[in-house]
């Protein structure tokens, strides 16, 4: 949340090479290279959401996902570097991440992009064949006030998905406030998210953009 989502490689390397235990935000990195990075955690929070542990153990196969996120962002945000592509590497890697993990822990490894629409700034969708289903996903921040919708349609079932720990500008109730606190027990405790889960949602948005 420091530090340009381009760096976070190069920092996470530097810190495991010293011998520190490292838990970076989402993304990762922005580029396709894990080189050095055994051994670190990543900030997934969503995967804590009571309802999305739920749906990972009874989801059955043949499942069709689709989730909505649309949000507003200030001017301060589209000045700072999470505005610039380059250093926060577009919508996708700077929040879709957040979903396009979800996907794959409902619906197991992608099979195939049906289809990917991408406007790097603002707007992303896409429907891609899991193991397990079909999942589509529409991602979109917006410049102006809007109204916030963080949905997730299960089986024709919607439902609210989200994981923020502190309240949003928009001023939205958020029922799930402390997952980032979460991911800090688990990590304490040794079983935080590992570079092999991590990578999977990076790998599959690099066939998305």
């Amino acid at each position: 949340m420091c530090t340009p989502n381009d760096t976070h490689g190069d920092i996470v390397r530097e810190a495991l090479s010293d011998g520190k235990l490292v838990l970076c935000e989402k993304p990762l990195t922005i580029f396709d290279d894990y080189y050095g990075m055994e051994g670190v955690n990543v900030v997934l929070q969503l995967r804590y959401n009571p309802l999305v542990k739920a749906l990972t153990i009874n989801l059955p196969r043949n499942s069709h996902v689709s989730i909505k996120v649309v949000t507003y962002r200030e001017k301060t945000y589209w000045d700072s570097w999470k505005g610039d592509p380059e250093r926060s590497g577009g919508i996708l890697y700077n929040m879709g991440v957040h979903y396009i993990d979800l996907l794959i822990q409902l619906l197991g490894n992608p099979v195939q992009v049906i289809e990917s629409k991408l406007d790097k700034k603002y707007q992303a969708t896409g429907k891609i064949q899991f193991e397990k289903g079909i999942g589509e996903y529409h991602i979109e921040l917006s410049r102006e006030p809007c109204e916030t919708i963080r949905n997730i349609v299960v089986n024709g079932m919607t439902e609210n998905v989200e994981g923020a720990t502190i309240p949003l500008l928009d001023g939205t109730k958020m029922e799930y406030a402390d997952l980032h606190s979460e991911v800090y027990k688990n990590f304490v405790a040794g079983n935080g998210i590992g570079l092999e889960e991590a990578q999977k949602a990076l790998d599959l948005i690099v066939d998305l953009v």
